[in-house]
């Protein structure tokens, strides 16, 4: 069972299992925060998880615990006493330690957030968080006894692999948006432009827009596909602003208008003008 246990002079919960009761498929997670209401609600998320949960006042003592735990995935508030969380990255990347960390901060510009996530950073969230986002975090960044497995890297090229699944979840979210440009999505995961035009680049080998565009025509697809829609409805419903719109983007990759696709996969003509009365 898992013991709660407060210390005055630090004023941290320290979650503890019995000495030498540890079970050994259990998950090391670390806290670090100075605000002991933050780390009560961050433990209590993980009371009911297969974790063995430590807990750090400042960035001196996390740093601590990471050197002498292999501690499966740390979460850390930005502005610690000690050390912060940016320079807890940076010792702990200079150290090698392997363990993946996840920093939160209540108010983080986009030069902040690029910094943090260019000196190692799994990811960055803001506080509060709720319980079902923070566990679905620690399963995300959690490794098992083999660092080896998550590796993390550091620099520009160090973008984890959670921002490109956040990214594609807000693009798939918001694709119908015709309004929907590089700028939300920089707002959204607080990117300087210059940073977000390198990661698209770098990690996805495209531009926002050809990257949007080919979220669109695969929603404009299926939709040939699987209904009789005429193209304006369809259009619309993809975030095209015209049929038109749509025609070109499906033509520039698949090479012939969404009207010509539906005539070869069904082998015979889908009217598509507008609806007449009976």
């Amino acid at each position: 069972m898992l013991k709660s246990k407060i210390t005055t002079q630090s004023a941290i919960v320290n979650l503890i299992l019995p000495r030498g009761t540890r079970i050994e498929n259990k998950w090391k997670i670390l806290i670090v925060d100075h605000d002991l209401s933050t780390l009560s609600t961050l433990a209590g998320f993980l009371s009911d998880e297969p974790y063995d949960v430590f807990t750090a006042p400042d960035g001196i003592e996390g740093l601590d615990i990471l050197r002498r735990e292999k501690i499966d995935v740390a979460i850390a508030e930005m502005y610690l006493t000690g050390l912060d969380g940016l320079a807890l990255l940076k010792c702990a990347k200079a150290e090698k330690i392997q363990t993946p960390i996840l920093i939160m901060s209540g108010v983080a510009s986009m030069e902040l957030t690029e910094e943090i996530l260019i000196a190692g950073a799994a990811s960055v969230f803001d506080k509060p968080i709720s319980k079902h986002r923070f566990l679905a975090k620690i399963e995300r960044h959690k490794r098992r006894d083999n660092p080896a497995q998550a590796p993390r890297g550091s620099g520009r090229d160090a973008i984890p692999c959670e921002w490109q699944t956040d990214l594609e979840s807000f693009l798939n979210t918001h694709y119908r948006n015709p309004d929907l440009n590089f700028g939300d999505l920089m707002r959204r995961f607080r990117f300087s432009r210059s940073h977000g035009c390198a990661l698209f680049k770098a990690h996805l080998g495209m531009t926002f827009q050809k990257k949007l565009r080919e979220i669109r025509v695969a929603q404009a697809r299926r939709l040939i596909e699987a209904s009789h829609l005429f193209m304006n409805e369809i259009a619309d419903q993809c975030g095209f602003r015209s049929a038109k719109r749509l025609c070109e983007a499906f033509k520039k990759i698949h090479g012939m208008t969404p009207v010509t696709y539906r005539k070869k996969r069904y082998g015979n003509v889908v009217r598509d003008k507008k609806r007449t009365s009976a």
